[in-house]
């Protein structure tokens, strides 16, 4: 499915495409956390509060660059360009979430 989006040139594929790669990303990093946790590798303390989840979601957005270098390199800019608008989408949504924590003292 996620085929379909990368090959068609529009702004709404694109958009679509900026939305699906981190939130996918997301869950399969909190995945690879959870089984690391429970495989007792790593473990949560010392650690502040949120840091790996704050941190995870910033990862899974930066996710996007890689749909976005396909699309400059296929010259497929319409779908670049509704990347760029779901890629600054996330970080908004991820500075109203975690900025007044980071920012506030």
């Amino acid at each position: 499915m996620l085929r379909f989006f990368l090959e068609k040139n529009s702004i709404l594929s694109g958009y679509i495409a900026g939305i699906l790669i981190p939130f996918v990303g997301y869950a399969i990093l909190l995945m690879i956390f959870e089984q690391l946790q429970n495989a007792g590798i790593i473990t949560a303390e010392g650690e502040a509060t949120g840091f790996r989840y704050r941190t995870s979601l910033l990862v899974a957005i930066c996710l996007n660059l890689l749909p976005m270098n396909y699309y400059r390199k296929k010259y497929f800019f319409q779908s670049q360009r509704g990347m760029v608008f779901a890629t600054m989408t996330g970080v908004i949504v991820w500075l109203v979430i975690f900025g007044p924590a980071l920012f506030s003292k």
